[in-house]
C-alpha cells in the first residue's frame, strides 16, 4: 500500500478519526476470535440423530458460542474505540439494516404461533447485531483476508478432514448424507462460500503460498459439493466463476489475448464441473432443471421448494403490509403449500410473507446499497492495485448473495451474515480512505461523487490543494 493512502487520514464505518494515521493493515486478535466465532456456528450445525452428538452438548456449545461471539463484540468495538480511535456514523447499510429489523419485529409482532414473537425477535436481534458489529470489524485488506481464509477454508478443510478421516457419515430419508451430521445444505452453502473464498485468494495479490494453498482446496469443495447432492452450492461455485470474469473482465479490454485465454479457462472449468457432476450419483437432483430450462418439462414445480416459493408470494398478497413473522410462514405454510413444519426456502418471496412487501423492499435495499457502493469503488481510478482484487471479489460477493436469495433463505444463515457484512465494511472503509486521500491532496473525488456526505478529512478542516 502506498505511503499517502496508507497515511491518509479518513472516516470509517465508525466515524471522524482523530488525526492519526489509517488502521495498521495487519491482523490482530478481533480476526482470530473471529474465526473461532465461524467455527463454532457451522458445528453448532450438528443435528441430534442416532450415534450423533447428544442434545445436551449441542447446548453447550450453543452457550459456548454465544460467549465468545460476545467477546468479538467487545474487541471490535475496543479496537475501533480505542486502538483506531473512531467516533459512530452510521452508513446507509447500517441504517437500512436498522429500519428493516425494526419493520421484521413488527411482522413477529403479528405472529399468529402463541409465544413465538419473543423467541423469533431474540433469535433476529443476536443475527442483526451479528451482522452490525462484523461491518465494522474489518477495514482493511489483511484484516478481512485473514478471517475469510482461516475461517472459512479452514473450517471447510476441518470438516473435510474429520470426515475422510472417519468422521461420521449419516443417510437421511432422501438418500443424501450428513457429514459431521452437519446438514447438508450448511454445509452446501459453506462450500459455495468457500469456493467464493478460494478464488479472492487466487485472484488478489499475496504470499504465493497462500493462493497454491486456495487452488489445492477447490477439488476438495467440488467432492464435497457433490457429496451433498446440493444444486445449490454447485450453482454457486459456477456463479462466482462468471461473475468473476464478467466483473474483471472490462480491465482486460486493452489485452483481448488474456481475455480470450480467461474465457476459455472459465468455460473448461464449469465443463469439468458439469462432468464431474454427471459421473455422480447425484446426476438426478438436476434433470428436473434440465428439463425445465430447456422446456421438456415443469416437473420441478411439484418440489418441495418451489412449492414453498409460491406459498410465500400467495401468503404475501394475503399479508401485505408486515407479514406474519418465519414462525408464523411455517405454522400457515399448509394452507398454501402440501407440507408443513418447513421454514422460508427462498428470500426472494419468503420476506414478502415474513415481512411483507415493505419489509422485502427494505431487505433487497441493502443489496442494492452494497453492491452500487462495491461497483463504484472498484471502478474508481486511484482504487491502489493491492485492494482492486479484493473490493472486486467484494462486488462479485454481493451478487453472488442477492442471485442465491432468491433460491434460498439467508436472512439468518449466520455463516452468510459472517462473510458479506464484513466484505461491505471493508469496501466502505476503502471508499472513505480515497474519499479523504482526494480532498487532502485537493483532488476530485473520481468516482466518488455518491459517497456519504460524513465522509470529510480529520478535523473538519478544509480542502487545500498541495
Amino acid at each position: 500500500m502506498d505511503a499517502k493512502f496508507s497515511q491518509a487520514t479518513f472516516t470509517t464505518p465508525l466515524g471522524e478519526r482523530a488525526n492519526r494515521p489509517a488502521p495498521r493493515d495487519k491482523w490482530g486478535v478481533v480476526e482470530i476470535i473471529a474465526v473461532v466465532v465461524f467455527a463454532f456456528l457451522v458445528f453448532l450445525s450438528m443435528r441430534y440423530v442416532p450415534g450423533g452428538p447428544k442434545y445436551q452438548a449441542i447446548t453447550v456449545r450453543g452457550w459456548a458460542t454465544q460467549m465468545v461471539a460476545g467477546l468479538l463484540v467487545v474487541a471490535i468495538i475496543a479496537r475501533r474505540l480505542y486502538i483506531d480511535g473512531e467516533r459512530f456514523v452510521l452508513p446507509v447499510e447500517l441504517v437500512l439494516l436498522l429500519v428493516w429489523f425494526f419493520w421484521f419485529s413488527l411482522a413477529f409482532a403479528r405472529t399468529p404461533v402463541l409465544g413465538a414473537f419473543a423467541i423469533d425477535l431474540q433469535s433476529q436481534a443476536k443475527v442483526t447485531g451479528l451482522a452490525f458489529v462484523m461491518f465494522l470489524g474489518f477495514t482493511t485488506r489483511r484484516r478481512l483476508g485473514f478471517f475469510l481464509s482461516w475461517g472459512v477454508l479452514g473450517v471447510l478443510v476441518a470438516v473435510a478432514v474429520y470426515g475422510l478421516t472417519g468422521g461420521l457419515k449419516t443417510a437421511v430419508p432422501s438418500g443424501r448424507r450428513l457429514w459431521l451430521v452437519v446438514d447438508v445444505n450448511t454445509l452446501a452453502a459453506l462450500c459455495g462460500i468457500a469456493f467464493w473464498v478460494a478464488v479472492s485468494v487466487v485472484l488478489c495479490k499475496g504470499a504465493l503460498w497462500g493462493r497454491v494453498a486456495a487452488a489445492l482446496i477447490m477439488p476438495l469443495i467440488l467432492y464435497l459439493v457433490l457429496e451433498t447432492g446440493s444444486r445449490k452450492g454447485f450453482v454457486m461455485m459456477a456463479l462466482t466463476l462468471v461473475l468473476a470474469y464478467f466483473v474483471f473482465g472490462r480491465t482486460m479490454r486493452r489485452r483481448p489475448a488474456w481475455r480470450i485465454a480467461t474465457a476459455v479457462l472459465l468455460v473448461a472449468a464449469i465443463a469439468g464441473m458439469v462432468y464431474a457432476l454427471l459421473q455422480s450419483q447425484w446426476v438426478w437432483r438436476f434433470e428436473s432443471m434440465w428439463h425445465f430450462v430447456t422446456g421438456e418439462s415443469d416437473e420441478i414445480l411439484d418440489e418441495g421448494r418451489f412449492q414453498m416459493m409460491e406459498a410465500g408470494w400467495r401468503m404475501g398478497l394475503d399479508h401485505p403490509l408486515v407479514g406474519v413473522g418465519p414462525s408464523g410462514f411455517m405454522a400457515l405454510l399448509p394452507r398454501y403449500a402440501p407440507v408443513a413444519g418447513m421454514a422460508s426456502h427462498s428470500d426472494l418471496t419468503g420476506m414478502m410473507a415474513i415481512s411483507g412487501f415493505p419489509g422485502w423492499a427494505l431487505y433487497y435495499l441493502i443489496y442494492v446499497s452494497m453492491i452500487l457502493r462495491a461497483r463504484r469503488v472498484f471502478r474508481n481510478p486511484d482504487l491502489p492495485a493491492e485492494d482492486r482484487f479484493q473490493v472486486g471479489m467484494c462486488y462479485v460477493y454481493a451478487i453472488l448473495i442477492m442471485i442465491i436469495s432468491s433460491y434460498a433463505k439467508v436472512f439468518d444463515f449466520q455463516p452468510v451474515i459472517m462473510t458479506l457484512w464484513p466484505c461491505a465494511g471493508y469496501v466502505y472503509a476503502v471508499e472513505a480512505r480515497l474519499r479523504a486521500r482526494a480532498v487532502q491532496a485537493g483532488e476530485p473525488l473520481s468516482g466518488l461523487q455518491g459517497a456519504p456526505p460524513t465522509l470529510l478529512p480529520a478535523g473538519g478542516a478544509a480542502p487545500t490543494r498541495a
